[in-house]
């Protein structure tokens, strides 16, 4: 045949339709049926799409004989085509489903083969082929190899016999994978959205950029023949992967190694996942569910590069009885490794079971190494960190043995973020690097191990917020660790903490529990920092003149008499706090009397007949009152508070009155915050007496206050009764109070670890007060009423004693003196509707200053110890107030009112008051 003749032969042959199912472009198709499709491409680019047909494989190879140039192949398998050569390979490709190798041109570096199969939903590929894989990718120059697959795929690895390959010739390299794109000079790609199982080799495997690099056996690069590539896998959700090797492995030799799994891949020999990188970042990222029957599940390793591992999903290792490569190994679920220089990151928020080996397993000579756990971790050991030097390769690293603390040590910082669960048998965390962080707020469980051991050349933290405990140790620290506490740590058999080397800083916080106690070993050097709270810490070999102990506030004592010969015993802080903030209770409820009491003398009431002059401003709402005439109609006045005044016919004022308020204080590091809560009820009745209005009163009130760590509590009950006075010179007003009352107290201070102490006593109070005030017209509407004031208030408690907890306290009586005075003023301005109904808009504000006398302090004693309490809180407090407020007449005998009042102090306290109401006369 001529060349003419031969050329048109081609030009036939790859028409559009030519053959039955076979669509190309650019292409020439030999065959096209039952017994094969079998494709060459043109040069540039050119396609195949086999549509609707059944046949044992496809091959789509590149132009042949081309010295150089770039060629683009795409093939699209649809419309429920079948490739099946499970009843014999003919002559295609040795039985892959589909291959696109490059032969002869292809092997030319100065070619460049881009090659993509496209696999869509419907089809089904069931390969038995003696290489390669069901779907069979291969560039041996330059050019980026593509898989995406929606179909059924499987691959089983054959003799030439027909006969699958056993799991040992598999285990030495006879390996079919399901879909397999590999690359000399590009990226590889692979794409899995329907099902593949491969029983004698890899499900997913992309491999690219073999040539682009020279490294060295340190890791480095020597070398550079091309770009850095990727290559990645990703399988979607829905996706599944059933494999005997790695269910999904990608190698970048010079780049990025890339997995993202949100479907369900299993493995049964290897890992679900592996990512690797010679010279590069490797990066393996779980959605789905990844789990390996004798491997680790899902693992990331590098040379020299970045190993991060991000799980969302489920992962499980297990090990097999008998392990496929003859020795037994444990795996883990996570494991990232570097084996020169790099970081590693592993980020977990789903469930990783590790039962053999450590949950999650962190390895880098050189670099940072950080695993954050916000989700579920159970393993044989939870957490390992550290170099892992002579641990193996890829497939036979294993933490089964645990190594000697110290002997792999990274060369950067170690660190642990926990706020999930960690449940381990052995060890729950292990951290060996020149730095060591742990930070943990959720929990950390050895159930016959140790709960954290760490080792640092250089510094080491501890933060626990969270639980952390083991059967032998929770925490075991071998080098100079910060270690703060405001959790439990709990250690069954030996103690809670151990420290194995000087200068430790010991912070213990509010909340802070060490079942255990802390087995110093006689270590020196070492601070024990006591913030707010009482605490009881069990010592062991503490050596009270080799190291310190700092209680962070004035209201707290140590004591340590417990201790014997040799350091061991109880190192006692008690926290009087709660029990100070006691003696300052009956000021703060006499300011809510007081209160009240401005109100009832500034009330503008009808008595009898006759309306009494509005009143004026002022410390208890100063004002001259008219003479009542007499009327034998008893008057009740509602103020829309739910309380009520009544008028009687000789024109004596009945009232009664409900509060509540609130006192904040916040913390100043050394003294804890409070909140405190008084509410209660008080009834009176006044008569005016020529130029004075006269009056008594009584109730009953509660106040609550508690510090806001929680570390104490004080609950009393008080009954109060007084006198009040005023006598009005013109403008002027002088008022006059004395109130006096019992109180009956319940007091609860908690101890770090649990305890409570539990005290009763009773106390009495009396608070004498005067002020002067004055009202000023300004103009036609407009008013300023300023007023001064003194209070003194004068509390005395018995003494008590504690019970329920390891350290009773027992408390001397004590009184306690206060003395206020004050400042105001308030602007009103005053309108008329027309109808003679009027309204009043007004602002206020104040100062305050309060003097405490507090004789410094009084007895008490704990353990046969005597100390004394110090009065807590500033003896001198200043304070502003800003208010507002309205009044509107709605009706002659109806009016409607509001008030919000802000104060702030000096010792950090703050109050907020809202009013409001209708006031009604009937």
């Amino acid at each position: 045949m001529g060349p003419w003749a031969a050329a048109s032969l081609a030009l036939a042959l790859s028409t559009v339709g030519a053959e039955a199912g076979c669509t190309t472009d650019n292409a020439t198709v030999a065959s096209c049926d039952s017994t094969g499709i079998n494709v060459t491409a043109g040069s540039g680019s050119s396609t195949l799409t086999v549509d609707g047909v059944n046949s044992i494989g496809i091959f789509y190879s590149p132009p042949p004989n081309t010295p150089s140039g770039t060629f683009t192949q795409t093939l699209t398998v649809t419309g429920g085509s079948v490739l099946d050569s499970s009843g014999g390979q003919g002559g295609v490709n040795g039985g892959s489903g589909i291959s696109m190798v490059s032969t002869g041109s292809g092997n030319n570096d100065n070619v460049t083969q881009n090659s993509t199969a496209i696999v869509a939903s419907g089809v089904t590929i069931n390969s038995h082929a003696r290489y390669g894989g069901a779907v069979f990718l291969r560039s041996e120059g330059a050019g980026d190899v593509a898989i995406d697959n929606s179909g059924n795929v499987t691959a089983v690895g054959i003799h030439d016999d027909n006969t699958p390959f056993t799991n040992a010739e598999v285990n030495g390299g006879a390996v079919v994978d399901g879909l397999t794109a590999t690359t000399h000079l590009g990226a590889a790609t692979v794409i899995n959205r329907g099902a593949v199982t491969a029983m004698s080799g890899r499900g997913l495997y992309s491999d690219g950029n073999y040539a682009a690099a020279t490294v060295d056996d340190d890791g480095h690069v020597t070398a550079v023949n091309g770009p850095m590539q990727t290559s990645s896998i990703r399988n979607t959700a829905g996706a599944t992967v059933e494999s005997y090797l790695a269910g999904a492995r990608a190698i970048a030799y010079y780049g990025l190694a890339s997995i993202d799994n949100a479907g369900t891949v299993h493995s049964v020999a290897r890992q679900a996942l592996i990512a690797w990188s010679n010279a590069g970042d490797a990066t393996v990222i779980n959605s789905g569910t990844a789990i390996a029957d004798d491997r680790n599940a899902v693992q990331a390793a590098t040379e020299r590069g970045n190993a991060t591992i991000i799980n969302s999903g489920i992962v499980t290792a297990a090990m097999a009885p008998t392990d496929s490569l003859g020795t037994d190994y444990g795996y883990s679920g996570l494991r990232a490794n570097v084996d020169y220089a790099g970081t590693v990151t592993i980020v977990n928020s789903g469930t990783v079971t590790a039962l053999s080996d450590a949950a999650v397993v962190a390895h880098t000579p050189s670099g940072d190494a950080t695993v954050t756990n916000s989700g579920t971790l159970n393993g044989l050991s939870g957490v390992f960190i550290s170099n892992g030097a002579g641990q193996g390769t890829i497939d036979t690293i294993n933490d089964t043995a645990a190594t000697t603390v110290g002997s792999n040590t990274i060369d950067g910082t170690a660190r642990l973020v926990n706020s999930g669960r960690i449940t381990a048998v052995n060890t729950g965390v292990y951290l060996d690097a020149t730095r060591t962080v742990v930070k943990n707020s959720g929990s950390i469980t050895a159930s016959i191990g140790t709960g954290v051991v760490t080792y640092a050349t250089g510094s080491a933290v501890i933060d626990n917020s969270g639980t952390i405990s083991g059967e032998g140790y929770g925490v075991d620290a071998y080098s100079a660790t910060t270690l703060t506490n405001r959790g439990t740590i709990s250690g069954s058999a030996g103690a809670a903490v151990r420290l194995n080397a000087n200068g430790n800083r010991i912070n213990v916080y509010d909340g802070s529990a060490f079942e255990g106690g802390i087995a110093f070993q006689n270590t020196t050097g070492n601070r024990i920092n006591f913030y707010t709270g009482s605490y009881t810490l069990a010592v062991q070999e503490y050596l009270l003149d080799q190291n310190t102990i700092k209680l962070r506030g004035s209201a707290r004592t140590l004591i340590t008499s417990g201790l014997n010969g040799a350091g061991t015993g109880d190192i006692l802080v008690v926290d009087t706090s709660g029990n100070s903030a006691t003696d300052r209770s009956a000021a703060v409820m006499q300011n809510q009397v007081s209160g009240i009491l401005r109100d009832i003398m500034d009330l503008d009431t009808e008595r009898s007949a006759a309306v009494l002059p509005s009143s004026g401003g002022g410390a208890l709402g100063y004002a001259a009152e008219a003479k009542p005439a007499q009327n034998p109609t008893l008057r009740v006045i509602n103020d829309g508070r739910g309380q009520s005044i009544a008028v009687d016919p000789a024109g004596t004022l009945f009232w009664m009155r409900g509060f509540y308020g609130t006192r904040d204080q916040s913390s100043d590091g050394a003294v804890a915050g409070s909140n405190a809560h008084q509410f209660g009820t008080l009834a009176g009745a006044d008569r005016v007496y020529e130029d004075w209005r006269i009056g008594a009163f009584g109730g009953a009130g509660r106040t609550s206050n508690t510090l806001s760590n929680g570390s104490a509590s004080l609950d009393a009950d008080m009954a109060l009764a007084g006198l009040y006075a005023r006598r009005s010179f013109g403008m002027l007003s002088f008022d006059a109070s004395l109130t006096g009352g019992y109180i009956w107290a319940d007091a609860e201070r908690r101890i770090g670890g649990g305890d409570v102490a539990k005290g009763s006593f009773d106390g009495r109070f009396i608070s004498p007060e005067l002020a002067l005030s004055a009202k000023y017209a300004l103009g036609p509407n407009w008013t300023l009423r300023p007023s001064l004031g003194v209070r003194y208030v004068a509390t005395q408690f018995d003494g008590y004693r504690e019970s329920g907890s390891s350290q009773n306290v027992r408390y001397d009586s004590r009184t306690s003196q206060s003395l206020e005075e004050r400042f105001d003023a308030r602007l009103g301005y005053r309108t008329d509707n027309g109808a003679g109904l009027a309204s009043t808009v007004w602002v206020g504000g104040g100062a305050t200053a309060t003097q405490w006398f507090d004789r410094g302090g009084y007895g008490a004693s704990v353990s046969g110890v005597d100390f004394t309490v110090k009065p807590v809180g500033d003896k001198t407090v200043y304070g502003g107030t800003l208010a507002v407020g309205f009044e509107l007449k709605a009706s002659a005998s109806t009016s409607l009112f509001g008030s919000f009042e802000h104060a702030q102090f000096t010792d950090r306290s703050r109050t907020n008051v809202a009013r409001g109401g209708l006031k009604v006369a009937f």
